[in-house]
């Protein structure tokens, strides 16, 4: 009987459809340490995993049958993807899964900095009564810069123009026509940070992306007032430091919302302070319809 081995948290209604399979048995075994893994792997004919598991090459090597290694999310960066392949192991992802969920999360951070509700919930909690320092900005006619109009980006860019938001964008893989269709305008990525007051970023984590890079190196000679962030890929979380060590290497005020703060006592001489105002891991999944019609409510 083929062995699907589960080694990450799987939503109930996967185990449901894994059920409903005939002839297969199913593990469910999360948490799993890499030694652990490594003896579970070897008579499986499929894996599911999510994000926890780390199917390295030595992974795959124990897999004595493997067939199939199914994620349950868009990334891979997470398997050793030519090593399967060398072994005639498929690698599937499930990209549409949660892109809706994924890019409405992004819309709530970015609603979430421009009217400083963090720091006025902060402020609330510590019994204060302050309404004017936390005014924000409407999003009204302002500009969302997009970098990466893949799936998630080009939801976003959809979902900020409803806010009636401008939106360009930069994307070296897309047309000039295929961004007009999304009513985008395309950029490069100078021209995107100079003219946008927030950015959406929407990579993925591969060894060909600099985009983060070039983010904060441009974003570093570009004398921003303030400017927000919405990071909402997996690139972006390894480059905090990167980020605060560029800033801090600045002679000019800068600010991104989402992870730095410039304090400046004069404008010759700013000091600059990390400050964490929003951050948040996507913990939103597809919404299940409740099962019920209108006549029964």
């Amino acid at each position: 009987m083929p062995k699907v081995l589960v080694t990450d948290g799987l939503a109930p209604q996967g185990f449901e459809i894994l059920g409903r399979a005939p002839g297969i048995e199913v593990v469910d075994a999360p948490g799993m340490k890499p030694a652990q893994l490594l003896e579970a792997i070897a008579d499986a004919d499929a894996l599911i995993i999510r994000s926890a598991t780390q199917v390295t090459a030595e992974v795959i090597a124990a897999a004595k049958q493997l067939a199939v290694v199914g994620r349950a999310g868009i990334g891979v960066d997470n398997v050793d993807v030519g090593a399967a392949t060398a072994r005639g192991i498929v690698v599937m992802n499930t990209p549409g899964g949660n892109t809706i969920t994924t890019a409405e999360h992004a819309i709530a951070l970015l609603v979430a900095l421009a009217r400083h509700i963090p720091q006025a919930t902060a402020s609330m909690k510590a019994g204060k009564w302050d309404k004017k320092s936390f005014v924000g900005m409407e999003l009204y006619n302002r500009t969302l810069g997009v970098i990466g109009l893949g799936n998630i980006g080009r939801i976003v860019a959809q979902r900020a123009r409803g806010l009636g938001m401008k939106v360009v964008a930069y994307d070296p893989f897309l047309s000039v026509e295929a961004a007009a269709k999304l009513e985008v305008e395309l950029l490069d990525l100078d021209a995107l940070l100079a003219r946008a007051d927030a950015l959406s970023v929407h990579v993925p984590r591969t060894p060909d992306t600099r985009v983060v890079i070039a983010l904060a190196k441009s974003a570093v000679r570009l004398a921003f007032d303030s400017i927000t962030l919405i990071p909402c890929c997996c690139a972006i979380m390894g480059a905090f430091t990167m980020l605060t060590e560029s800033v801090t290497g600045s002679s000019r005020p800068f600010s991104i919302a989402t992870v730095i703060g410039a304090t400046s006592s004069s404008a010759a001489a700013p000091q600059y302070s990390i400050s964490i105002w929003s951050i948040a891991p996507l913990h939103s999944w597809p919404w299940k319809r409740p099962s019920f019609s209108p006549s029964t409510r």
